[in-house]
């Protein structure tokens, strides 16, 4: 009998970031599966800290990694799957897989496209991304052929990347009271507005604080509770990041009357839903520039949250424009301050908000509460519904599958 075909993912497994959620999606769905010999290079991720040793994955993450220890230096699986920035894929098995958030402005790297075309498929979270991927086009060196008749050689992508979407994370039909259930229960403000995370260009962080407070300074009713982090939940970016934080909020309203809470570490699954299902909170708001799929937005809508935000890249797959506060933007080149060499380029474009508009979104998301409550239920129980773990796991597998028998198929 013929055994299972050896499959090795290659990601950052063990990382508190989105690549790390998205490798252990990748883990969970093909456990699930259970049709391939799976094995786990785990790589870091920037300065990220590791899941804890409590976390639910944690044992089965540990043993893949040992498992793959064991192995002989000449080994090759089967297939890889690797998920990373494009530009990181390599040629490591006769299949390759290349699992990417994709990107949140309006153009991908040059040397995506190339690494990319190297891959027998591509796979990214968001129509957002498969699109930015799609049209994303450069000029390149022109084959002899190509100069004779003074064609311009055009670099695209090669294939259409699949989209794959994230499950909904947490199970908020049994949310059990944790440590965040306390600290918010001391909340004693009408209106509760929520974020999560990482301190950031992109996320835009500051000027939510600064819009924040400029419209609701001097409303004792109203508060912000800022799930954040800098480089990762340790205890010097806890201090780095509650003095960057408490200073700039000091400047900008020293006599404010609104609330603000600073929360920052590692929350476990029953933590993070009990903060984004507490009934405390009222609404999600973000000021981000783009995203590749935007998982704390998903996480809000399937709560049941009043969102707002731009609705604009990753979150309008599943985000119903009726049932959510969008905030005007206009599409602009990424300032320099927040590029990224070979990830965010000069010549890419993403989302730019004022204040006036976030403000302006800011109030209609209060004078309107009980109506737009209301249809942000109805929402998230369709979202939970369609992103269900079940079903974005199936999803996952018959994608895997079909690219493998594509590729057996061709060789045929």
């Amino acid at each position: 009998m013929k055994g299972k075909k050896s499959l090795i993912i290659v990601g950052p497994a063990l990382s508190l970031s989105g690549y790390g959620d998205q490798t252990r999606f990748a883990i969970t769905s093909l456990l699930e599966g259970a049709q391939y010999d799976l094995y786990l290079y785990n790589t870091n991720w920037g300065n990220s800290n590791w899941i804890s040793r409590s976390h639910p994955m944690r044992q089965v993450i540990d043993e893949l990694i040992e498992k793959t220890t064991k192995l002989k230096d000449n080994f090759e699986a089967d297939i890889s799957l690797q998920v990373t920035y494009p530009s990181e894929f390599k040629m490591y098995s006769a299949v390759n897989i290349g699992y990417t958030a994709g990107i949140e402005t309006t153009k991908v790297d040059y040397n995506w496209l190339i690494s990319s075309n190297m891959m027998d498929q591509i796979l990214v979270p968001s129509n957002h991304s498969r699109n930015v991927f799609l049209e994303t086009k450069y000029e390149k060196d022109s084959s002899p052929e190509d100069q004779k008749s003074r064609k311009k050689a055009i670099l695209t992508i090669n294939k259409e990347p699949e989209v794959v979407p994230f499950p909904v994370q947490y199970d908020f039909s049994r949310v059990r009271e944790t440590k965040v259930t306390e600290q918010l229960s001391k909340l004693k403000t009408k209106y509760n507005f929520l974020t999560v995370a990482q301190v950031s260009p992109r996320k835009n962080i500051f000027n939510l604080i600064k819009y924040f407070l400029r419209e609701f300074d001097q409303n004792g009713d109203v508060s912000l509770t800022l799930k954040l982090h800098g480089k990762n939940v340790s205890t010097i970016d806890r201090f780095e990041t509650e003095e960057k934080v408490y200073s700039f909020i000091r400047e900008i309203a020293p006599a404010k009357k609104c609330a603000i809470n600073l929360l920052h570490g590692e929350l476990t699954e029953p933590e993070m839903a009990s903060l984004y299902s507490n009934n405390k909170i009222t609404h999600y708001i973000t000021a981000s520039h783009g995203e590749g799929f935007g998982l704390p937005v998903f996480s809000a809508a399937a709560a049941g949250l009043v969102v707002v935000t731009p609705f604009w890249s990753g979150p309008v797959d599943y985000l119903n424009e009726n049932s959510i506060v969008p905030v005007e933007f206009s599409l602009e080149n990424v300032r320099q301050s927040a590029l990224s060499p070979g990830v965010i380029n000069p010549d890419s474009k993403w989302a730019h908000i004022t204040e006036d508009n976030f403000r302006k979104a800011l109030r209609f998301s209060i004078k309107n509460y009980f109506s737009l409550s209301k249809r942000a239920k109805r929402e998230s129980e369709k979202i939970r519904k369609k992103y269900s773990l079940l079903k974005q796991t199936t999803k996952f597998n018959q994608t895997i599958n079909k690219i493998i028998k594509q590729k057996e198929k061709n060789i045929r």
